[in-house]
């Protein structure tokens, strides 16, 4: 269990369960008390069908541990299912929006001249990789046509595997080399989105936050925000978008941004930089008619 992964079953226990069963017995929790909780904060609050159902499943690791030593004799939750979760696609950026947020010209307008922010989210856009891998880029992974994605960096966990345990090199395209370069310091092991003490990176929730004041400043408010489902990881979802209206193999596209199917487990395939040259004409483009 990673120390993530702790603090958000924390984070439900004392935000979503005992405000409602704080005062209940063990023994006097029902079954049809947790589906009226369930349908509580199905109600009463903003949460996700998701994020709900990672609550119930919180609970059921207490009462299945409170009757595993005897505490209540069964528990209630056995007989609780998950809620049917709202397929919520994930939206993403126009290519026109996008270019707007990287123009080089407002990046004191739209970005409070923070070059740190700005590349960061251009490195998202430009590769598709998840925001833990851009934070865990150290300089010595950074080169001028591509960069080394090795671990993942977690704000509790510190620096880990990837996702998928995998490492990978990563094409970029010519601007974001331009400031990875200008950001990229002397030490080798030093982290290359680290704004002050480069021995550890700053954190992903100031990524996102700059990127939504950005999105704001070019007409995109909060309630567009979220009723788009616009977040970072949606450049994720803009990036393989991309490159698969250009046509660009799955395979390839997977192996760039790190994302494994069935498909491409039985049919693994290894790309050296040089094939990448139809992935890196796409990249170029996203940053052209500023």
């Amino acid at each position: 269990m990673t120390p993530e992964h702790a603090e958000c079953q924390r984070s439900n226990l004392v935000n979503h369960i005992l405000p409602y069963f704080g005062k209940k017995r063990l023994t006097a929790i029902k079954t049809g008390d947790i589906e009226k909780w369930i349908l509580h904060l199905k109600e009463n609050t903003s949460l996700s069908d998701s994020t709900i159902n990672h609550c119930l499943k919180t609970l059921k690791v207490m009462l299945n541990e409170a009757e595993r030593l005897g505490r209540i004799d069964v528990a209630p939750t056995r007989r609780v299912a998950n809620i049917v979760e709202e397929n919520r696609k994930r939206g993403i950026l126009t290519l026109q929006e996008a270019r707007e947020l990287f123009n080089e010209n407002r990046i004191e307008e739209l970005w409070d001249n923070n070059i740190y922010h700005f590349t960061c989210n251009m490195v998202a856009a430009s590769t598709g990789r998840r925001q833990g891998e851009i934070l865990a880029l150290k300089n010595k992974f950074v080169h001028e046509q591509y960069i080394e994605i090795k671990h993942s960096y977690g704000r509790l966990s510190k620096l880990k595997s990837t996702k998928t345990k995998d490492t990978s090199d990563v094409p970029i395209p010519r601007k974001t080399s331009f400031y990875l370069q200008r950001i990229k310091g002397e030490n080798p092991e030093g982290y290359v989105f680290a704004l002050e003490d480069d021995s550890r990176p700053y954190s992903g929730k100031a990524a996102t936050l700059a990127l939504y004041k950005a999105l704001k400043r070019i007409g995109i408010g909060e309630e567009e925000r979220k009723r788009r489902n616009i977040d970072f990881h949606s450049w994720r979802h803009f990036f393989n978008t991309i490159c698969r209206a250009r046509n660009i193999p799955d395979s390839k596209i997977q192996s760039v941004i790190g994302h494994k199917t069935m498909k491409m487990t039985e049919n693994y395939t290894t790309f050296n930089i040089d094939d990448y040259m139809e992935i890196v004409k796409v990249q170029e483009e996203l940053f052209q008619g500023e």
